[in-house]
């Protein structure tokens, strides 16, 4: 290269030096970019991609034009033969085959055709009624669903695993409904294989059929073999953004002859394959047929992609480990089985509570700034999109909706980086994990210092999760729990319904100052004490569970602690503040776990709140307020002696049903700083309030408002949080989330209008109020469990 510069003409010679020197001076040096200020907000990014690009997919494209792909199109269109006979796309399904080891491959024009004509040929089913139910996970693109409700099959959306974000196998067992449930389709999300290997023995304990999205899963390798290979049919798509593409494009694999037969008929329009005349249509059909343009390019990429997935792989690999230790992301979880991930996107979960509790659009606008190419991962699960909204109220025997707490947190917190800078070196990795490591310092410097993180494999809360996500490892280290009710009436049956149920908690004995309980504790199989000294200090219980009045929960509470139980006392925690401040004190001083039961924190609705609120998306809380009333009669108040009564209750509504508002106002929106209320009696014949209302101020400026009543019919749920970013409505268990897309902080001092509406997106996600006391409980005890063995923190402190 020297001496070709030297032997260059004096003014080409003077022209380079000149390009030289601006490139090099616009180059920033190496420590200023790497660190210092981020580059969003006036510093140097850390790679500025004018100057160095990514590595990229179309790098040698002109190249390969010139000597290989140029010529062959070239060929295609000189000859006219552009469609049939298809000379190079059965070359290309032959080398597709081969290459996801399956014995049949079909090429398509797009990666949805692949999935549902692999749907329908698998079960064999024209299309033209109900065919049954497919089971497809909720955290997907919308083209899963789609598929399977063009062949007229009903999905039944299910949540995935925490940790690999792959279809979860043990809710799609308890999503499975015998007689409808006709299929499983596993989406190998993001390039990794979803638990094959339990998903196989799945679908054999039910006679279930397998087809696999493998849409963004080429070259991927699970220990059961390649993606493409690990079900009855499998569906690939080669859309522009995949990691081998022609632009559009798809390809069908499949081991089953027989599924491989009717597939070609479907996709040529019904004709047989063998035998068969050019008019005569054996089976419904379409024209499915790709182009030679499309196979000629595949044909070629096809020769680059192994070589391709493999530096992929290892520097995704090295990557991961690069940021292991930064505190606002946390690399999805490699999931079991898998050896070798298809890396169609790096995906990462983002952390705000250990990144200054910066929204992730404001996190990931920082990120991007430094030159690092990605993205958000789906907004929304296929069942809060638009169309599945509409579809749910208008056809709702063909969409089921499992409970989908996972799916509902990754929508919120999932970002990618672009699969084409894996192309690059180890350089190229160390360069994204210095953007990582700057944004972070310019939100949460302090958090790098021992700040708990989650790990991926932390199980977000709900009713679902925390229900059956416990494992039997911890009953068998621990033993159950031993617990011991005190006061059987109507609460106090319903925590000894779901004790009897749990696997990690055991009902072990009752007493209550009513003789007629005993009848009820011998229901149970429990042993019967005559007073609650007795129980507690028998020494053949772990832990307590006040359900009592009210005025007793102070002595009875205290008697655990100092007996070194564990105390689980329903609400209200006491009656005067003064009892509460008593209780708290003694349950610093004892050895066990104290938890107050405030069970509607499972309730799927408010988990969805809570995490949406603080995944920081929304911005910070302006106002919040909350209705709760539920009718109650004369007749209510008279089933107990100390109901209403100012001597056995201690108060009404407010140390009744308040307390579970009360908690859920301060769990979402904090403490806050005045609160000026009003109570009375305004119906019922008692001598406590049966309404309340309350104006809260916080010093943020938050503006609350409160009612709780037992005066109104229908019922009435209600909670309505307005935020910067948007406003959270959930109505009777349905969350309702308008989402703007602009700050109002923002819109009131930039946007010159004098009024007018911002834009926003709206998503709805379904479900109802959970009614069921035990399936409350349940997830309360699970909970309570987990937090004594050590692997969890209690969701109701």
């Amino acid at each position: 290269m020297k001496q070709i510069f030297w032997k260059l003409p004096p003014w080409a010679k003077d022209f380079a030096k000149s390009v030289a020197r601006q490139t090099i001076g616009r180059l920033p040096p190496p420590s200023r970019r790497l660190t210092g200020k981020v580059a969003r907000f006036g510093g140097t990014p850390v790679r500025d991609v004018r100057f160095r690009p990514w590595a990229s997919y179309h790098a040698k494209n002109a190249r390969y034009w010139a000597r290989e792909v140029g010529p062959t199109l070239k060929r295609i269109f000189v000859s006219g033969k552009e469609g049939l006979p298809q000379t190079l796309t059965k070359e290309l399904a032959v080398k597709w085959a081969d290459y996801c080891e399956v014995r049949h491959a079909l090429i398509l024009p797009h990666g949805t055709d692949a999935l549902r004509i692999a749907i329908a040929s698998v079960l064999d089913h024209d299309g033209l009624d109900y065919g049954g139910e497919i089971l497809i996970p909720n955290f997907s693109f919308v083209a899963s669903a789609n598929a399977a409700l063009d062949r007229r099959f009903g999905v039944a959306l299910v949540d995935v695993d925490s940790d690999t974000l792959n279809i979860d196998p043990k809710r799609l067992e308890e999503a499975i409904q015998p007689g409808r449930t006709k299929a499983i389709m596993p989406v190998h999300l993001f390039g990794q294989p979803a638990d094959m290997i339990a998903l196989q023995a799945i679908a054999r304990k039910h006679n279930l059929k397998i087809i696999e999205d493998a849409a963004q899963a080429h070259g991927a390798i699970h220990q059961l073999g390649r993606a493409g290979s690990l079900g009855d049919a499998a569906g690939f798509s080669f859309q522009s953004f995949k990691n081998i593409s022609c632009g559009e494009g798809g390809a069908l694999t499949t081991n089953d002859p027989n599924i491989y037969e009717r597939a070609w008929q479907m996709h040529n329009v019904g004709r047989a394959r063998i035998g068969g005349q050019r008019w005569a249509h054996e089976t419904l059909g379409w024209n499915c047929r790709s182009t030679e343009y499309v196979a000629a390019i595949l044909l070629h990429r096809l020769r680059l992609l192994e070589e391709q997935q493999t530096r992929r792989f290892q520097n995704f690999m090295l990557l991961r480990e690069l940021v292991k230790d930064v505190p606002a992301i946390a690399a999805v979880g490699i999931g079991p089985g898998v050896v070798r991930h298809g890396v169609h996107m790096a995906a990462f979960r983002y952390q705000p509570d250990q990144c200054g509790r910066a929204n992730i659009d404001d996190y990931l606008a920082a990120l991007f700034a430094e030159g690092v190419p990605g993205g958000r991962v789906y907004p929304e699960t296929i069942s809060q999109q638009p169309a599945f909204q509409k579809l749910i109220k208008q056809r709702p025997d063909y969409v089921r909706v499992l409970p989908t707490p996972v799916a509902d947190r990754a929508v919120l917190e999932m970002f990618y980086i672009d699969q084409n800078v894996f192309l690059g070196n180890e350089a190229d990795m160390e360069e994204i994990a210095a953007a990582f490591r700057k944004v972070q310092n310019h939100y949460a410097p302090k958090a790098w210092r021992g700040s708990p993180r989650r790990e991926p494999s932390a199980k977000p809360v709900s009713v679902v999760s925390l229900a059956t996500s416990g494992t039997t490892a911890l009953a068998q280290k621990a033993g159950k729990i031993r617990c011991g009710i005190i006061g059987l009436g109507v609460m106090g049956r319903h925590h000894a319904a779901a004790l009897k149920a749990n696997q990690f908690v055991s009902l072990a004995a009752v007493s209550d100052t009513q003789a007629q309980a005993r009848a009820a504790s011998d229901k149970f199989g429990a042993k019967w004490f005559a007073s609650p000294e007795l129980l507690i200090n028998s020494k053949e219980i772990d832990a307590i569970v006040i359900a009592t009045p009210h005025w007793q929960h102070t002595q009875l509470a205290i008697a655990g602690f100092r007996a070194g139980l564990h105390v689980i006392c329903e609400k209200p925690l006491a009656v005067t503040v003064a009892e509460a401040d008593e209780i708290l004190e003694s349950a610093a001083r004892g050895k066990g776990l104290f938890a107050v039961v405030h069970q509607t924190r499972f309730e799927p609705a408010y988990q969805y709140a809570k995490r949406l609120l603080d995944s920081g998306e929304l911005g910070p809380i302006y106002r919040s307020s909350m209705t709760e009333s539920l009718w109650r009669t004369d007749a209510y108040y008279r089933s107990s002696p100390w109901r209403g009564t100012w001597k056995g209750e201690g108060g009404g509504v407010l140390l009744n049903q308040a307390p579970h508002v009360l908690d859920r106002y301060v769990w979402l929106c904090g403490l806050p700083k005045t609160v000026t209320a009003h109570c009375e009696t305004a119906l019922h014949n008692i001598e406590v309030e049966d309404m309340a209302s309350a104006l809260l101020r916080h010093a943020d400026g938050i503006d609350g408002y409160l009612h709780v009543s037992t005066n109104e019919s229908p019922f009435v749920s209600r909670t309505e949080i307005a935020c910067d970013r948007g406003r959270i409505l959930i109505e009777n268990g349905r969350v309702k989330v308008q989402k703007l897309n602009c700050s109002i902080r923002e819109a009131t001092s930039t946007d010159l209008r004098p009024w007018g509406e911002l834009e926003s997106e709206s998503r709805e996600i379904p479900g109802d109020l959970v009614n069921s006391f035990e399936q409350l409980l349940a997830a309360f005890y699970d909970n309570f469990a987990q937090t004594v063995d050590g692997s969890s923190k209690l969701i109701s402190p």
